[in-house]
């Protein structure tokens, strides 16, 4: 049977390591050099759609939080970029339909909630007539 010690970043597991631990421990031992993509620099954009069509990166990029994988990481940067190009603006200062329908939504939840009280008001008024 198998027993890998572990060294490194997982040797608190004390050799119950799992596959996706396992696969962390093997990257993190195999030191290769990793940046973080840059949608500006025309190497990294380069780098991208060479993924994008044949699946092999030719430039090694870091996850960035809140991305889970380095594709997720670029494609989103890359998109925050193209629309700053686009727009002129910082995409993410810009409001979303949600977060502006949020801010709408109490004050309509108010106003019909006001409406049903005065009609329900004028109902019993009717009634008591």
């Amino acid at each position: 049977m198998y027993h890998h010690k572990p060294e490194g970043p997982l040797a608190h597991l004390n050799g119950s390591l799992t596959k996706a631990a396992h696969r962390s421990q093997v990257l993190h031992n195999a030191r290769i050099e990793r940046i973080n993509f840059d949608p500006t620099n025309f190497d990294h954009r380069v780098a991208l759609a060479e993924f994008l069509t044949t699946g092999r990166w030719l430039i090694q990029f870091h996850v960035e939080l809140p991305c889970t994988s380095i594709v997720q990481t670029a494609e989103k940067k890359f998109i925050k970029h193209a629309l700053e190009l686009e727009f002129g603006v910082a995409a993410d200062r810009r409001k979303s339909d949600l977060e502006r329908a949020l801010e709408i939504w109490p004050n309509q939840i108010e106003h019909h909630e006001k409406l049903a009280v005065a009609k329900r008001e004028q109902h019993s008024h009717r009634r008591a007539a």
